[in-house]
């Protein structure tokens, strides 16, 4: 697996002059980024999507602080990998709240 194309999708993400809709954008669907890692293949690669599906989300709405910390979760990522499902639609990033 080459990490250095995940840390270069969320540096995408957070990057000055990037914002989450233009990533959204970019990688309109699930199977975009998946296409990101070719030419690995296998059942790894998957994780790695949604990390930075997860990454993008919380970086985006939940801010830098919840996204290093890990703090922040996105609901509906797993029910929705489907490689042409788009990447705006049907997820929602939220806040954890630590007691």
């Amino acid at each position: 697996m080459n990490f250095r194309k995940v840390e270069s999708l969320q540096r995408e993400c957070s990057d000055e002059g990037f914002t989450f809709d233009s990533w959204a954008r970019r990688y309109a669907t699930p199977r975009k980024l998946y296409d990101k890692f070719s030419p690995c293949s296998g059942d790894l690669i998957l994780p790695e999507v949604v990390k930075v599906l997860k990454y993008c989300h919380c970086y985006n709405f939940c801010g830098e602080t919840q996204t290093t910390k890990g703090d922040c979760t996105v609901e509906g990522l797993e029910r929705r990998l489907d490689l042409t499902a788009n990447t705006k639609t049907d997820y929602k990033a939220v806040y954890v709240l630590s007691l």
